[in-house]
């Protein structure tokens, strides 16, 4: 069971399931939603919606008790998609596999590294990244992204944090390694190399975590440029398990419902250049795939 958002030409952003390569439209639901305490009644359905007002678990539960109910939709496999989330603030966590610290020759952490990168940056599934006329040297980070469920703040054990984590979602964190490298050299943050609009391609889906049959930790997360695999990583490579990392951010920032957490990238991180074609793979997650230009 995946959750996405469909691009509709008539329609605008459409909330929809995917389950067993069937397509739901889930615009449906509103009213059902609103009937069990949701959403607010007349509120349209999608994940943002349902994060900023409701409870994330109650709308999985409802969507596979309705799901077959639903009228069914048809999508070509090369159909762009919107971010399937969009509103949460998207909290970075750099150089949490050791071996991705020490090939761009950083030190290796003793407490998580954090970023953010802009809503701006956002694009779907099977949308373009336009590299600016003045990227210096873009990169790509292939990441397993974490959807928090619930709002968490201060001090909160390992296990409260692990339970808020509802979904899962891949991301590219495109640097401009060149940019970052300068930036480094003043002491500056490194928005500029980090933020650039379409910087972030998120997507397919948000898999629920409740529908994994695995550990979080057995998932494999792999990104191939052209056909050609350059990444493979894993969260049991992680520096830190993930019920310590959500606990840290929540201690430091605060996570709200819907926050996105991109959880580091592992090593062989390398340039994208203009025609690449990329494509970011997890179990269960789907396949993020995004085409590279240069802007003119």
């Amino acid at each position: 069971m995946r959750f996405i958002t469909m691009e509709h030409a008539a329609r605008g952003l459409v909330p929809v399931l995917e389950r067993d390569g069937t397509y739901y439209d889930l615009t449906e639901l509103s009213a059902k939603a609103s009937e069990a305490g949701i959403l607010p009644h007349g509120y349209p359905v999608s994940l943002d919606t349902v994060f900023r007002y409701g409870d994330p678990w109650a709308w999985e539960q409802l969507v596979r008790e309705q799901y077959r109910e639903l009228p069914t939709l048809e999508l070509h496999p090369d159909a762009p998609l919107a971010p399937p989330v969009r509103d949460g603030d998207i909290i970075c966590v750099g150089r949490s596999y050791a071996e991705h610290a020490r090939e761009l020759g950083n030190e290796v952490p003793d407490r998580p590294l954090l970023f953010m990168k802009p809503r701006s940056s956002l694009i779907g599934h099977n949308h373009t990244v336009f590299l600016p006329a003045d990227t210096i040297h873009a990169e790509y980070e292939g990441e397993l992204v974490l959807v928090i469920g619930k709002p968490l703040y201060g001090e909160v054990s390992a296990e409260e944090a692990a339970s808020a984590v509802w979904g899962l979602t891949l991301m590219n964190d495109i640097t401009d390694r060149g940019m970052q490298g300068k930036l480094k050299e003043k002491g500056k943050p490194w928005l500029a190399a980090k933020g650039r609009p379409g910087f972030a391609p998120l997507g397919p889906a948000v898999f629920p975590v409740r529908e994994l049959e695995c550990s979080i930790d057995d998932l494999t997360l792999s990104l191939s440029v052209n056909g050609k695999r350059r990444q493979t990583g894993s969260p049991a490579q992680w520096l830190w398990p993930l019920g310590e990392l959500v606990r840290s951010i929540a201690a430091i920032t605060g996570l709200a419902a819907g926050s996105l957490i991109a959880t580091g990238t592992p090593k062989g991180v390398g340039e994208l250049k203009s025609g690449d074609h990329v494509e970011i793979k997890a179990e269960h997650v789907g396949i993020l795939a995004h085409d590279v230009k240069m802007q003119s």
